[in-house]
């Protein structure tokens, strides 16, 4: 029997105590972050989304630590595992409680369009079943030194650790600063998020919502094959949030090739379809970003 190893909260609320610096409190909590751990959790929340997607939100296991952009691995089956982006940012767990979040539970994006074992396995959870993954995974996570104007290029479910992310920079700052006080100290949020059809801008209204609120935050749509009667006020009738001239018929890389011609990003994350990737950092290297800043987690 695998014997599960963690952190407790205990251990971890000793280490954020104020005789520790945050530099030291950081490595500890990195050291437990480590090395993946197998956890039980529970569906709490299981909602269908704009077509094929799905959110699942399990309960937050005690001892599971995670950061914006890493994900789990998530057991469909026996010695069958599959890979999902946290989509939440981690609002009550050793890293942003200071920050006054609540323990919202883990939030998979699922796209079930595949068909394959991980797609049938979510298909068939309910709310109240046992679940068992793998975590926390992945270096896709933001750099202690961000700063300047932020970009996040995303196609399809690869806007989950985006979403994380954004979340994360909006919610508790670097900082963990306020809405307020970090839309004066950094610049431009941008998100620049892609899918073919309309039918599948996810988590729309909340990304809207962002744009309405916070002054830094810049919400762009490409749509590659809209519906002839496609109009964004159709979907959200607010004339006064600043997203609505953004969305473009095309591809995200167009919109991020007409941004370059009046700003530069000083860091960016790309999450989602390889070629679109491929297509960005070719662009943003060409014009000038620094390929150190340009950080991707790929779809395999």
């Amino acid at each position: 029997m695998t014997k599960k190893l963690y952190a407790p909260r205990k251990v971890v609320l000793y280490l954020q105590s104020s005789f520790l610096t945050k530099r030291a409190s950081n490595f500890f909590l990195s050291f437990f972050m480590a090395v993946p751990q197998r956890f039980t959790s529970m569906v709490t929340k299981k909602e269908q989304l704009r077509n094929h997607f799905v959110r699942l939100v399990l309960q937050n296991p005690e001892g599971f630590l995670y950061k914006a952009g890493q994900y789990i691995s998530l057991v469909v089956g026996e010695g069958v595992r599959r890979p999902y982006s946290v989509s939440n940012w981690p609002s009550c767990n050793a890293i942003a409680c200071e920050a006054g979040g609540e323990n919202s539970g883990i939030e998979l994006l699922v796209d079930t369009k595949s068909q394959g074992p991980g797609s049938k396995f979510v298909e068939n959870l309910k709310v109240g079943d046992s679940v068992e993954f793998w975590g926390p995974y992945g270096k896709f996570i933001i750099p202690d030194d961000i700063h300047g104007n932020i970009w996040f290029l995303g196609t399809g479910s690869g806007v989950a650790p985006l979403k994380s992310q954004i979340e994360y920079l909006i919610n508790s700052g670097v900082s963990h600063k306020t809405r307020k006080t970090l839309a004066k100290t950094m610049g431009k949020i941008r998100l620049i998020f892609g899918t073919r059809y309309e039918q599948d801008l996810v988590f729309f209204n909340h990304f809207v919502n962002f744009a309405r609120t916070v002054q830094n935050f810049y919400y762009h749509i490409a749509l590659s094959q809209p519906s002839e009667s496609f109009n964004p006020q159709n979907i959200d009738s607010d004339k006064e949030a600043h997203w609505g001239e953004y969305w473009h018929k095309g591809y995200i890389t167009e919109i991020a090739q007409n941004l370059l011609q009046k700003e530069k990003p000083d860091f960016v994350f790309l999450c989602g379809h390889p070629g679109m990737m491929e297509t960005a950092i070719e662009l943003l290297t060409g014009a000038g970003a620094d390929p150190k800043n340009i950080l991707f987690e790929k779809f395999s």
